[in-house]
């Protein structure tokens, strides 16, 4: 899915009030192995892009079962520090101890490095599911760390929590994050027992990393032609041949703007053409044009009427 979001917390670097997410959700089984595989596809898909400064780090948030016991042990824990919790904390202490652990105050930070972590209170279950997703991704060369410190903030999170880590974007370096959620589904209405997992990935966050990492996307859906006109009768020509051209599924495009022939030739490249062709008095007079293959620069003289039959051999 890809879907604009709106985010209510305050905007900095990289967190935009609007911004746009993509991700992938996998329904129906509670196996580690498809959180393997929903992790893998993330880190195949940012070495496609071609993104190397990047961690993997993955926890287990548990379930309700191990997750009561542990809050209450870390309530009892974080009583003892409510001289030293900041505003934000003190109200999560009671309501959502976990998110305690997320919090990015220094004095928070420095004063709570003894809190106990969930991953040290699995129930048997859940220490499995772990230890299995584990062995799948070193199955597959996927260099992980395990970052006691992820936390979700929702009831229905459960078990495999992940974040995908840039080094190059300063202090908001998530580019990706994930995680099991079996109770959502049931939590809106739909059957008991349905499993999910998947990660979302902000699409301006993305750009910002591989702008940092001086990584330009290649745009594939370039014009096939564009045809540049010199004079009042080539121009009008010229939406003859580009009606053809698209009847015939060739993606064609011309001036609209009078600009120059120079100019008309910097917008052909802008548009990504794969050829361009140079309509003018003469070209009409002996039924013949010049085709340019932008990309290798080779000029081939054809007949103009014959156009639409050249491109759908060439292309």
């Amino acid at each position: 899915y890809i879907t604009p979001c709106f985010r209510y917390e305050r905007p900095q670097a990289g967190r935009q009030r609007q911004f746009h997410q993509f991700g992938i959700e996998v329904l129906g089984s509670d196996g580690p192995s498809v959180d393997a595989e929903v992790i893998s596809l993330a880190v195949q898909f940012f070495n496609e892009m071609g993104l190397k400064n990047l961690s993997v780090n993955i926890n287990s948030v548990g379930c309700p079962k191990c997750r009561e016991e542990y809050n209450r042990k870390l309530k009892e824990y974080l009583d003892k520090k409510v001289d030293v919790l900041c505003e934000t904390c003190l109200e999560r202490k009671d309501k959502n101890p976990m998110r305690v652990i997320d919090c990015k105050n220094p004095h928070c930070k420095e004063n709570l490095q003894d809190i106990p972590f969930m991953i040290d209170h699995l129930c048997d279950d859940c220490k499995e599911h772990f230890e299995k997703l584990q062995t799948y991704l070193k199955e597959m060369d996927i260099n992980y760390v395990v970052d006691k410190t992820i936390v979700r903030g929702l009831d229905y999170y459960k078990k495999t929590a992940f974040e995908i880590i840039s080094n190059d974007i300063g202090s908001q370096s998530t580019v990706c994050g994930g995680g099991r959620y079996d109770g959502l589904v049931e939590m809106l209405g739909g059957p008991k027992g349905i499993s999910g997992i998947g990660f979302g990935l902000g699409v301006e966050r993305l750009l910002l990393t591989l702008e940092n990492n001086n990584i330009e996307i290649e745009n594939p859906k370039s014009t096939d032609i564009y045809i540049a006109t010199i004079g009042d009768a080539a121009k009008t020509k010229s939406f003859k041949l580009i009606k053809d051209l698209r009847s015939n599924h060739i993606s064609a495009d011309n001036d609209h703007l009078d600009k120059s022939l120079k100019a008309q030739f910097k917008y052909s490249d802008k548009l990504n053409a794969k050829y361009t062709v140079v309509i003018g008095d003469d070209e009409l007079a002996n039924d013949t044009a010049t085709l340019k293959n932008m990309k290798t620069s080779e000029q081939t003289t054809i007949k103009l009427s014959e156009l639409v039959d050249e491109l759908k051999k060439r292309l």
